[in-house]
């Protein structure tokens, strides 16, 4: 069992910005900064990445794509709606270090499917490639709705 402190020495607040500095300026005269000492980064451990992060990343990047579109409330799937600002459904499969990536994603009509889902598959793979240094072999899209931008959660215009 722990017993809480009541230590606030490492709040960002409390500092005294003259005794950081300080402690900076030995730290680069002592070389402690220099990282090159430490050796090639691949040599001194390994990094994993979960399939949620991944999907996770996958999906916000589909969401960044203007026709791309997610669902939104219900439960179990059961009452959900499209939401342009909901992200995509996204599934990963990790092997090594490569992935496959199925996304199901609605799209705003009138888009041209073709075009949207080269758009959605080229940043989703871009992001997740820069963001976690994996490979992407493939990403399956399916679209499975298409939103027509009078879902509830937009405003109505009166016609």
């Amino acid at each position: 069992m722990t017993t809480p402190t009541n230590d606030t020495s490492h709040r960002d607040s409390d500092r005294d910005p003259d005794r950081d500095s300080e402690y900076a300026a030995r730290r680069q005269r002592s070389g402690d900064d220099d990282w090159s000492s430490l050796g090639d980064p691949a040599q001194r451990g390994r990094l994993v990445v979960a399939e949620k992060v991944i999907e996770k990343i996958a999906s916000q990047a589909a969401s960044e794509v203007s026709v791309s579109a997610g669902r939104s409330g219900g439960i179990l799937g059961i009452g959900a709606h499209t939401d342009t600002t909901a992200r995509p459904k996204v599934t990963v499969e990790l092997s090594g270090r490569t992935a496959t990536i199925e996304v199901e994603t609605g799209v705003v009509y009138p888009t041209p499917l073709k075009q949207a889902t080269g758009r959605i598959r080229d940043h989703i793979i871009s992001r997740v490639q820069e963001l976690t240094g994996v490979d992407v072999r493939r990403v399956d899209i399916t679209i499975a709705w298409l939103s027509t931008g009078t879902e509830p959660n937009e405003p109505r215009r009166l016609q």
